[in-house]
């Protein structure tokens, strides 16, 4: 895609197994002005797309942009190459995004001498060296939420103190060989982190800056999982408070000012990989008081009196009378009287019988005498 090619869509595409049996090295793709040893002019090719494209097992580059700019790079994958995407001279203002870069032979990225591209959500993966390489004047580049990961070099290197003005935000950066950034600019202090209390931590940087934090699952400069941002105070220091989990076992954190520069990783500071401790209600115990009733007791009371929370007892005064009943009524008694005539024949007489409260009449009997 050579000498002002510009506005096509190039979709679809495979690229493999390209060898030059000259000095040259033969790409998968290639965005370029065209050579400058012949008659015609030399002329950006820009404004193209290229998306949902392969590179492979070629001899020089997955792609090479060289004096070309303005372009799209979309959902490409570039593997086993030499190196996976080379952004080179005078080639600026290039979107790459959502690409796959893994397993190539050296950088994942290698860029130089330009301006303000920007690789966003790219996957730069186990590659021979550095995941993403600037030097030699590679300026105001931004990488944004790339993962780069498990490379032989640095996750990225800035190579000279010429490449200024870069930064990288929200990036998974892990696994890498040599370290996370290796940043030979350092227009920005690295933070401090000084101190972490559950859910809180403490640290120190240059007023005014942006503190990214990440958590790792290792005690390594690097960046495996981002949690969040916070501003610098006027004082420089910071306070950061997690939300959530720490879901690691080491915190780092790089610092962005308002220039467009960025830091390397922080030391880590170890935080306790558990849940982080939130407020929670405790359960207070609430006394009901339950009323107890004691009756007093009462001469005469035989069924339990039913407590009534308001009610005062009482006491029955009981004064027993006693009235006595008559078993019976007395019947008057007819009792018999004998008396012993001359002749020895018993005479009986009747006698009333005696009523109680009478006049105490005495009763008797008379019995025959029998002589023999």
């Amino acid at each position: 895609i050579s000498r002002g090619c510009n506005n096509f869509i190039f979709r679809n595409n495979r690229s493999h197994n390209n060898y030059d049996p000259g000095s040259n090295l033969a790409h998968g793709f290639m965005l370029d002005p065209g050579g400058a040893n012949i008659d015609k002019p030399q002329v950006s090719s820009s404004d193209n797309v290229l998306v949902d494209n392969e590179a492979y097992a070629n001899e020089g580059y997955g792609i090479r942009v060289l004096g070309s700019s303005d372009n799209i790079l979309r959902r490409n994958n570039f593997h086993h190459n030499d190196m996976g995407m080379s952004i080179d001279t005078d080639s600026d203002r290039n979107l790459i995004e959502n690409n796959l870069v893994e397993e190539n032979s050296r950088y994942g990225f290698y860029m130089r001498d330009h301006r303000a591209n920007q690789l966003t959500e790219n996957q730069i993966n186990r590659n021979g060296l550095d995941g993403v390489n600037l030097n030699s004047s590679a300026k105001g580049n931004q990488l944004l939420r790339n993962t780069i990961a498990q490379n032989g070099g640095y996750g990225i290197e800035v190579r000279d103190s010429s490449s200024t003005g870069n930064s990288w935000s929200q990036n998974s950066i892990y696994g890498n060989q040599e370290g996370g950034i290796d940043d030979r600019v350092r227009a920005v202090a690295v933070p401090d982190l000084l101190r972490v209390v559950e859910n809180r931590l403490e640290g120190a940087a240059a007023a005014g800056a942006t503190v990214e934090l990440f958590v790792n699952d290792s005690a390594e400069p690097q960046g495996a999982r981002y949690l969040g941002s916070v501003v610098v105070d006027g004082s420089g220091t910071f306070t950061y408070v997690a939300a959530d989990t720490w879901g690691g076992t080491h915190v780092t954190a790089v610092a962005l000012d308002g220039s467009g520069n960025a830091s390397a990783f922080s030391a880590p500071l170890a935080v306790a990989d558990r849940a982080v401790a939130t407020a929670t209600a405790t359960p207070t115990a609430t006394v009901t008081p339950a009323l107890t009733f004691t009756p007093e007791a009462t001469v005469g009371t035989t069924e339990p009196t039913t407590p009534t929370p308001t009610a005062t007892a009482t006491p029955i005064d009981i004064s027993p009378t006693v009235t006595l009943i008559p078993a019976s009524t007395p019947t008057a008694t007819a009792t018999a009287t004998a008396t012993l005539a001359l002749d020895g024949t018993p005479t009986a007489t009747p006698t009333p019988a005696s009523t109680p409260g009478g006049t105490g009449a005495t009763e008797r009997i008379y019995l025959p005498l029998i002589l023999r």
